[in-house]
């Protein structure tokens, strides 16, 4: 989080967007690479996001961004018991598809940031 400096998570929708062509090509190989992870191993599913987070806070936000704040949101909790930040973080990684319309991945990489906010306003006490 040290690379949060002094913003607060929902600030970061406004990151510039990624222009670093070794970046945005990094960021594309570790969104493939996710899927896998989720399937095999929770602690590769965990680097994997810190690294695409990490990247976004560093150089921009990219399409791959929306994914990674969404599964960092995912894995917040369980890995590091901070479902707060987790939750803002998902929270951000929606908001970046709906302010920044960064759709570029298949849909399924959308559907899960999608499905977030679904479970975000079920989990409401007032319903969505």
């Amino acid at each position: 989080m040290s690379l949060l400096g002094s913003r607060a998570i929902e600030e970061l929708v406004d990151l510039p967007l990624m222009s670093d062509a070794s970046s945005l090509a990094t960021q594309d190989v570790l969104t493939k690479v996710v899927p896998a992870a989720l399937f095999t191993d929770p602690n590769l599913l965990s680097l994997v996001t810190c690294r695409m987070v990490n990247l976004s806070l560093e150089h921009g936000n990219s399409d791959g961004s929306c994914f990674a704040y969404v599964f960092l949101g995912m894995v917040a909790g369980p890995h590091f018991d901070n479902y707060a930040g987790g939750f803002q973080f998902g929270r951000l990684g929606y908001a970046l598809v709906e302010k920044r319309n960064l759709l570029r991945y298949p849909r399924s990489n959308i559907h899960v940031v999608r499905q977030f906010r679904y479970a975000m306003d079920e989990a409401r006490p007032d319903g969505p």
